[in-house]
């Protein structure tokens, strides 16, 4: 087994550097957890023996180097980090073996290591963009009682207007609103007489028909992957139950056609 220093660096670089792709495809890009990654994973390329050198332990040191890098929020995300992690580690390390078995020399294969490495890390930030500015919108929330971040589908099935100021009205799950919304608040039972500030909405779309306690946010920012801009006035609907897909809210297309601006202070919440 080889050790010493540089072996110990090679690898910290290395597994950063993919924990960083499957931090970008989750939509978690911040270098502390990337970096945090890594030394797991180099500390687990010079410590590891027996059993931990086999499958289970690959997958279990995947496992915990995709929950530092890209925090999920639940277990599928998590297992999809691990597997966009042991993808990209397969990728890197093809690429290194491939020159081996033609006869390179140890740093020539590193060095393409590295490329495809480094390749796959700004392929996975150009992909994660993409994927934001054509369909899916980052989103930060404030209210009177808190903030909330999540993730909306920019949906042209949405037509939904509150029908006092015909805004349009971003549909959102319950769940990820609890920390902007008023304590005790309570979806199903509030859409029926919905409190002050609130107003009720009447929707047919998500496969059902009812009505919604939808609410004016303080501040609303969006995100296509590049800085925070600040959204249109639209009104917040809050939907009891789960959306379909990956996505935790259904955005009006007029947030998906906002110009680019500056990045406003204060956008990030803890």
């Amino acid at each position: 087994m080889r050790t010493g220093p540089g072996y110990f660096l090679w690898n910290f670089a290395m597994d950063a550097l993919l924990a960083g792709c499957a931090a970008r495809l989750c939509g978690r890009e911040k270098a502390a957890p990337m970096l945090l990654a890594g030394l797991l994973g180099a500390v687990y390329a010079v410590t590891a023996r027996g059993w931990m050198r086999g499958l289970g332990g690959m997958a279990l040191a995947a496992l915990a180097m995709a929950a530092t890098a890209a925090r999920p929020r639940s277990a599928a995300e998590l297992l999809r980090a691990a597997a966009a992690l042991l993808g990209a580690s397969l990728f890197a390390g093809g690429a290194q073996l491939l020159l081996r078995q033609w006869g390179s020399s140890d740093t020539a294969a590193q060095a393409a290591s590295a490329l495809a490495g480094a390749g796959l890390f700004l392929w996975t930030g150009r992909a994660r963009r993409a994927r934001l500015q054509t369909w899916e919108v980052q989103l930060i929330l404030r209210t009177e009682w808190g903030a909330a971040r999540f993730r909306a589908l920019v949906d042209t099935g949405n037509r939904l207007h509150e029908p006092v100021s015909g805004l349009p009205v971003l549909i959102a799950e319950e769940r990820v609103l609890r920390r902007a919304l008023p304590p005790g608040f309570d979806a199903e039972k509030n859409a029926r007489r919905p409190p002050s500030p609130f107003r009720a909405v009447g929707y047919g779309v998500l496969g059902a028909a009812g009505r919604m306690a939808c609410f004016r946010p303080r501040e609303l920012l969006v995100s296509y992957g590049s800085g925070w801009l600040r959204a249109p006035d639209v009104w917040v609907a809050v939907y009891p139950g789960r959306i379909p897909g990956q996505v935790s809210a259904l955005a009006p297309t007029v947030i998906g056609t906002i110009e680019r601006a500056g990045r406003p202070r204060g956008a990030d919440i803890s």
